[in-house]
Formats: structure tokens, C-alpha cells, sequence
């Protein structure tokens, strides 16, 4: 029989408690990456390279801070 008691199980992914103010860090990824008027936004419908350039810059700097990749609904809140 084994013995279960001394099973370690690390979780590598940081508890939201571990990154420092989370919420103020997607904000600041949301508000650098969206575009800042209706025209500039829609302009980039017509540039698919540069939309997608923007996300995944702010998908990259999400990562460096918070040392993980973003979840679907942490994307949607940044991007819409």
C-alpha cells in the first residue's frame, strides 16, 4: 500500500494574489492596444497585420508581467 501523505503537488501557474495588482495591469494593456478613436479602429479593419500586431503585443507584455498567458475571458475583457 502507498502512502499518500506525501504526494507534493506544485502548481506552477502564480495565484492572482501573486501578481501584483492584476486589474491595473490589464487596464494599462487594454488602454495601450485598443485603438483610441472609432476612425482609427476602423481603419485597422482594413489592416489585418497591424490588428493583429497589436494584440498580440498586448498578449506578450501580459505575459511578462504576469508571468502566464491571459485566459479567454481576461482577452475578451482587454479586447472586447
Amino acid at each position: 500500500m502507498s502512502d499518500t501523505n506525501n504526494i507534493n503537488i506544485k502548481n506552477t501557474e502564480p495565484k492572482p494574489t501573486e501578481v501584483p495588482n492584476l486589474q491595473a495591469i490589464m487596464k494599462k494593456i487594454e488602454t495601450d492596444v485598443n485603438p483610441k478613436t472609432m476612425s482609427e479602429g476602423l481603419g485597422l479593419l482594413t489592416k489585418p497585420d497591424a490588428l493583429i500586431g497589436r494584440l498580440q503585443a498586448g498578449a506578450d507584455t501580459f505575459k511578462e508581467q504576469t508571468g502566464r498567458n491571459m485566459t479567454y475571458s481576461e482577452m475578451r475583457q482587454m479586447f472586447g
